[in-house]
């Protein structure tokens, strides 16, 4: 399955779409990190859920951050879906007894 850019992302973790502003950024920052930060949190995950949603917000706050973070996760998706065209492509070939 080809991957797209939300999946599993900066974005996903604040609960935002691609098109967010830095405003949006802000706001959801602000209202996931009251909900989860380990000092009001205590469950045994949500130090780790903390850290993730700041290195999310770091990333996407910054406008040069979120640029170079989607430049890197185009390639990496780009990379990740030619890979599954081959493999595609010669499983294909392999059935079909081309090989």
């Amino acid at each position: 399955m080809k991957e797209t850019l939300l999946a599993n992302d900066h974005y996903q973790t604040l609960g935002l779409d691609c098109s967010a502003g830095t405003d949006d950024i802000r706001i959801a920052y602000r209202i996931l990190a009251a909900r989860c930060h380990p000092d009001r949190n205590h469950k045994p995950e949500a130090r780790e859920e903390f850290l993730r949603l700041r290195e999310a917000y770091e990333v996407l706050v910054d406008p040069d951050s979120r640029e170079a973070y989607l430049n890197r996760e185009q390639v990496r998706i780009q990379e990740k879906n030619i890979a599954i065209d081959v493999w595609e492509s010669y499983l294909g070939q392999l059935i079909k007894g081309n090989l």
